[in-house]
């Protein structure tokens, strides 16, 4: 990742940035990084679409994005039944989400290891242990009110620890949508001084050529294998490279721009 594109995601941080800490001078304030990428905007319309999409989530940036990327599709030799699921796979890999077939594995891997999961699974297993102890303590009840009264308590936990599941699961499928990053090893590769087991050592959840195959069958779009490798793969890769060629012209315009200011 350039410098730029740091400065450009702290930029759009939620958290307060200190920016003389971050760039070593006061003289890159956010207006001027914000001048930077106008200047390279110019240049590289479509590179900058992407890079604002990639890493500041900007809205107008991805409907741009999105309707360039049906447009290049509809100028291909490609059935227009397949088009809508193909401009959507280029625009999953380009920005760096998952593929539909990779959603249970990536939902999986939050649910464990994201932010919140050491939380909600400490939560849930309390409420666990305190339905199994009001369980043991029913058993002991004399008359039928007691146990009954022991029963709504542990309805309540029931309920509580299905909601904190529940949050979890939205937790882990709102981040599946967004980033293919694995969140155990946190894009290292290596957990415990080890190979991270969940992303294969990674450090991200790769779209495969076959993830690519399957994520037509998950979008209802029927694609044969050859029509796959001999026309729809090779576009695919081709778009890809001039894509990312795009945004890399892009990020050293922008590290160029403000090694100029840096000087200024």
């Amino acid at each position: 990742m350039g410098t730029s594109i740091e400065l450009l995601t702290r930029l759009h941080s939620a958290k307060t940035v200190n920016w003389e800490s971050v760039s070593g001078r006061s003289s890159l304030t956010a207006d001027v990084i914000n001048g930077a990428i106008a200047l390279a905007e110019k240049n590289n319309t479509i590179g900058s679409y992407i890079v604002k999409a990639k890493y500041l989530d900007d809205i107008q940036a991805l409907q741009k994005l999105n309707a360039i990327l049906n447009k290049l599709v509809d100028d291909e030799n490609i059935p227009p039944r397949i088009r809508p699921a193909l401009a959507d796979l280029i625009y999953r890999v380009l920005l760096e989400k998952p593929l539909k077939p990779q959603y249970r594995r990536v939902i999986s891997a939050w649910s464990r290891y994201g932010n919140r999961a050491n939380r909600s699974q400490k939560i849930i297993s309390d409420y666990q242990k305190a339905i199994k102890s009001l369980k043991n303590a029913k058993k002991i009840k004399v008359t039928e009110k007691e146990r009954e009264q022991v029963q709504v308590q542990i309805d309540l936990l029931k309920r509580r620890a299905d909601s904190e599941r529940n949050q979890l699961r939205k937790y882990a499928e709102e981040k599946a949508l967004s980033t293919i990053a694995c969140p155990r090893c946190r894009t290292v590769g290596s957990h415990r001084g080890g190979t991270c087991g969940t992303c294969d050592g990674k450090g991200v959840f790769k779209q495969s050529s076959e993830h690519m195959y399957n994520h037509f069958r998950h979008c209802d779009v029927r694609v044969s294998k050859s029509q796959f490798i001999e026309d729809i793969y090779p576009m695919i890769e081709r778009t890809l490279n001039e894509l990312y060629s795009r945004e890399s012209d892009v990020i050293k315009a922008i590290d160029k721009n403000l090694a100029l200011e840096r000087m200024v």
